[in-house]
């Protein structure tokens, strides 16, 4: 299964990184990806939307787009979210019910 990981604002940008190994060594089945926020991380040059929903407008086309491209498995998925990453998380399951088949809130 894949896993979407998404961090909190003021999660430094390696916060899944370790995480990520020790899900590779103890549970092997699941394949971690990771997709920074807009305006933090890897994204740190554009800017930030103002809410939750606009968030994840902008990490769902993304997060489509390279499905799209092949880039990345079209599923099964689950989703982590910790912070605004687990609002966004939610907002996500909200919007697209039958994209995510596990779901893990953090904070």
């Amino acid at each position: 299964m894949n896993l979407l990981l998404l961090r909190g604002l003021l999660q430094d940008p390696g916060s899944w990184e370790e995480f990520g190994a020790r899900l590779r060594t103890h549970a092997p089945h699941l394949k971690p990806v990771y997709f920074d926020l807009p305006g933090v991380g890897s994204e740190y040059r554009r800017s930030s939307p103002e809410s939750v929903t606009a968030l994840r407008i902008d990490l769902a086309k993304r997060f489509h787009e390279k499905i799209a491209q092949k880039k990345l498995s079209a599923g099964p998925w689950a989703i982590a979210g910790s912070g605004i990453g687990a609002m966004i998380a939610l907002d996500w399951a909200s919007a697209e019910p039958t994209l995510f088949k596990r779901m893990i809130l953090m904070n």
